[in-house]
């Protein structure tokens, strides 16, 4: 009875064991095949993940060759302008340099225009200076025309006392006729509002007086002589006296000190 109990129980517990072991197998089964489900989505995913690798690979190849020929391209343009800005500063170099020629030729030609200029200048100071000068003796005569007048007049006096005494000491009246037509010309000179008018009326008057003593010497000549000639010889005489007092004032006026005049009469 002891035995049958104990294989009761041994069974029971084998039947326990079984179910425990079948139960636990269905667990494992259920765990195995969601272990394979998930490795079967792994192993799908690792796949996508490989094939994603090919095709970044693949892309990262095209990148890098896309890479090579757009540097070889860069380097090329870059190559390019390079050429281009070493030309252009070549060309710009060579142009700067021809703007400092002409401008060195330039500034040569400014300074021989300057020196030139200078030059000129000095010439025109100088001018200037003797102008000045000029101006400044011509200011300082007119400041003093007292002065002026005072020596113009001795210097006058003195000539028409030297010819009046040259005339005195002559034999001719005409000398006495030509010192009284310079004596008239020169009160008009020295009076205080000079006018050729004045001395024109001078003249006239002393022409008359002249002609009336030409005349008398001619009347007394023509009744000496019965000759016509000698009426012509008094007429030509009267006539060169005008001359002589017409040649006389122009001389005079033309000299330095008046003795011109003295010697161009004493000759005729």
């Amino acid at each position: 009875m002891l035995t049958s109990l104990l294989k009761r129980n041994l069974k029971k517990e084998f039947k326990q064991l079984r179910e425990d072991a079948l139960s636990q197998e269905s667990t494992f089964q259920s765990e195995i095949e969601q272990y394979q489900n998930e490795k079967d989505k792994l192993r799908e995913q690792l796949y996508d993940v490989e094939h994603k690798i090919i095709d970044l690979n693949a892309a990262l190849q095209k990148n890098c060759n896309e890479g090579v020929e757009l540097l070889a391209v860069k380097q090329e343009k870059l190559e390019k302008q390079k050429t281009e800005v070493e030309n252009a500063t070549k060309e710009r170099m060579e142009k700067i340099e021809r703007q400092c020629h002409l401008t060195a030729l330039e500034i040569v030609q400014y300074e021989l225009m300057l020196k030139k200029a200078h030059e000129e200048n000095m010439e025109l100071y100088y001018r200037f200076y003797k102008t000045d000068n000029s101006l400044q003796s011509v200011k300082f005569s007119a400041a003093e025309p007292a002065n002026f007048q005072r020596q113009l007049k001795e210097k006058l006096g003195t000539l028409v006392k030297k010819f009046r005494n040259e005339a005195s000491n002559s034999k001719k009246k005409m000398m006495m006729y030509v010192l009284n037509n310079f004596e008239a010309a020169v009160k008009v000179i020295l009076s205080d509002q000079p006018h050729f008018c004045y001395l024109i009326k001078s003249g006239i008057t002393l022409a008359f007086a002249g002609n009336e003593e030409i005349n008398e010497g001619s009347k007394i000549t023509i009744a000496h002589s019965s000759r016509k000639k000698s009426g012509r010889k008094e007429k030509k005489k009267t006539l060169t006296v005008r001359i002589y007092m017409a040649e006389f004032l122009i001389v005079f006026l033309e000299s330095d000190n008046g003795i011109k005049a003295t010697k161009t009469i004493s000759n005729h």
